[in-house]
């Protein structure tokens, strides 16, 4: 039985210019998860064989800073851009063309801030707009991204055949969520439920059976490392 470990990565920089870089925060997460994980990396509890990561820069400072916090010597981790999260930017700026100014997005985002509102209700009708198949004028589709993902599942799948050991993958909550829903046979309003409440740095954990290739979900959005710091920590965005 092999475990595979769904990682999201740590608080990316929602409000900058540069979505795609750590916050502070960011690296504070990912490098207590990795001093959370240190004894049981260094005792063989856990048999890390395949190191993963998506091919955006959140994907890599998050491996970097939990290793970092492990105290481990940096593995071979492979690069397979099927982990990469939806493009958020161009899904906003199809829901609404005045987004399609970088500078407007920030500024309707820090509008909503200060008058105490979430900017997330806009954002999930965004989201439907894009899951509802109607239109196709996306950079990638809502189908085209759940097969991407799956795709890099698939191969990673595999790897385990030809050599057993468990896998580690520093990736975004939207795949978690495809990956999630293939497994639990969800429809897309579960799937985007699960993918509300994945924690930055959160482990989910899926359990992978060769002899009868079965997949199941061992747990789900542990943040435990987190908690037991400083519950302030938590952050879902």
């Amino acid at each position: 039985m092999a475990a595979i470990y769904l990682i999201r990565h740590g608080q990316a920089s929602f409000t900058s210019l540069d979505y795609d870089q750590l916050s502070p925060l960011g690296y504070q997460q990912t490098q207590l998860l990795g001093e959370h994980w240190q004894t049981k990396l260094k005792s063989q509890l856990v048999n890390i064989k395949h190191w993963q990561q998506g091919a955006l820069k959140r994907h890599h400072q998050s491996t970097t800073s939990f290793l970092h916090g492990a105290k481990l010597q940096p593995p071979t981790v492979k690069t397979d851009a099927g982990f990469n999260e939806i493009d958020h930017l161009d899904i906003l700026a199809r829901f609404n063309p005045r987004w399609q100014n970088h500078q407007n997005l920030m500024a309707d985002i820090h509008a909503q801030l200060q008058a105490k509102k979430s900017f997330q209700p806009l954002f999930n009708q965004a989201l439907m707009r894009w899951v509802s198949g109607e239109y196709d004028d996306y950079q990638e589709t809502w189908q085209e991204f759940q097969h991407r993902v799956q795709q890099a599942f698939e191969q990673l799948i595999a790897q385990i055949k030809q050599q057993n050991g468990d896998a580690i993958i520093f990736t975004s909550a939207g795949p978690i969520a495809v990956i999630l829903q293939k497994i639990l046979q969800l429809n897309e309003q579960q799937g985007f439920a699960l993918n509300n409440r994945l924690v930055n740095s959160s482990v989910t954990k899926l359990l992978y059976s060769a002899q009868n290739e079965q997949i199941s979900l061992d747990y789900f959005n542990n943040y435990s490392h987190l908690e037991i710091t400083d519950p302030s920590l938590i952050t879902y965005r």
